[in-house]
């Protein structure tokens, strides 16, 4: 038995292409009245966490005042991490829900660096009282 090849012209393939879903631009989504409630929604998580960043600075002053006053020998409020929601957007059309961390000792460090930053300067101005003028 004799076995013969054949050469098969080679056809053009042209594939048909995949479906692609209608993602609608930026002024669409900003057009839809879900797309707004969405962004309004955002915005008032936001603003309700900016609040309650602000009362808890609020709690952490009352508790110290309260510490001098009364001279307290323990503290009136134990502070352990704290976070408030926050929403990001990304992307123009993408959000994403997550926390922001409260630092609630930031003012105290930046105070406590400040006044090792000019107990320097007296001393300098101390040790070398010619070159004051230079300081």
């Amino acid at each position: 038995m004799c076995v013969t090849a054949i050469a098969i012209p080679k056809r053009e393939h042209q594939a048909i292409p995949p479906l692609q879903p209608q993602i609608p631009s930026e002024s669409s989504h900003s057009d839809r009245p879900e797309w707004q409630h969405l962004v309004a929604q955002a915005d008032k998580i936001n603003q309700l966490a900016a609040e309650l960043e602000a009362a808890i600075f609020g709690l952490k002053a009352i508790a110290s005042q309260l510490e001098y006053t009364q001279r307290l020998s323990t503290s009136a409020c134990e502070y352990r991490s704290v976070v408030v929601p926050q929403v990001k957007r990304r992307n123009t059309n993408k959000f994403i829900l997550t926390t922001k961390v409260i630092d609630l000792f930031q003012a105290e460090r930046e105070a406590q660096q400040l006044a090792q930053t000019l107990r320097q300067k007296t001393k300098t101005k101390q040790k070398f009282p010619l070159l004051n003028w230079l300081l």
